[in-house]
């Protein structure tokens, strides 16, 4: 006769006598087998119960990271997986143009019995053009200078008086004398033994200080045409508009060197 303890192991309790052919040892042994196979059983059950809580834990919470997250499903469990940030964001720079609007309202007097509309101002910046001007020819009166300038400004050449101007123009800057000579149209050799040419002189009207007029043209920039021979001669140069305005034109004949004599 058996019975369980409060562990659920089997207590044999042996009967009073002996002779009933029981091997006592044989009882107990077998007792105490059954016993073992029911704590193996109970621990059985309580591993599988353990790995089922495991598993179906482990299917909610994939479950759970699937509808947060699609992509987290293969990847929740992926031990080199790598943990993706925030998608890119593309940035795109727009140029804009400001313009600039000035706006000025000129509220209604009370005192004036006429009040000034509103106005509006734009504000722009525009290039400045530049427009060349061309200024129209401009005849002046020409002159020959006489033998005593020629002398007072230091000129011993041959006289001036070979030269015959027929119009000084002035063009913009510029200014161009032209002529030929007197002497029946021909300049004799001792001009050309002084190396003699045709020079140019610009002067403006009058100014205080200057009784003659200032003389305006450039003499180291302009050009000459020598003394000698038949033909017409043209010489010419700028002025200095800033300092004043041409009124009237002088050529003189100017030695370039002293007289070379025949041997």
């Amino acid at each position: 006769m058996t019975n369980e303890d409060q562990w659920g192991n089997d207590i044999v309790e042996a009967y009073p006598y002996s002779g009933a052919g029981l091997d006592l040892d044989l009882i107990i042994t077998r007792g105490q087998h059954r016993a073992r196979r029911k704590r193996n059983a109970r621990r059985g059950a309580s591993l599988v119960g353990i790995v089922a809580l495991v598993v179906v834990g482990g299917f909610l919470v994939n479950r759970s990271l699937a509808e947060s997250d699609p992509s987290s499903l293969h990847t929740a469990n992926d031990p080199h997986r790598q943990v993706a940030g925030p998608p890119p964001t593309s940035t795109t720079t727009i140029p804009t143009t400001t313009t600039r609007v000035t706006s000025t309202t000129t509220p209604p007097s009370t005192s004036s019995p006429t009040a000034s509309p509103p106005t509006s101002a734009l504000t722009t910046t525009t290039p400045a053009t530049v427009v060349p001007t061309i200024a129209a020819p401009v005849n002046i009166p020409v002159a020959v200078q006489s033998d005593a300038e020629m002398q007072a400004a230091g000129n011993n050449g041959p006289s001036s008086s070979i030269l015959a101007p027929t119009s000084c123009v002035v063009t913009g800057t510029q200014v161009t004398a032209r002529g030929g000579y007197t002497n029946g149209g021909f300049a004799p050799n001792t001009y050309d033994r002084f190396g003699a040419v045709v020079k140019l002189y610009v002067y403006t009207a009058p100014v205080a200080g200057y009784p003659q007029g200032r003389q305006i043209v450039n003499v180291g920039e302009e050009t000459v045409a020598p003394i000698g021979g038949y033909g017409p001669w043209e010489v010419s140069g700028p002025i200095y508009v800033t300092s004043g305005v041409p009124a009237r034109c002088v050529v003189a004949s100017q030695p370039t060197h002293d007289i070379i004599l025949a041997p």
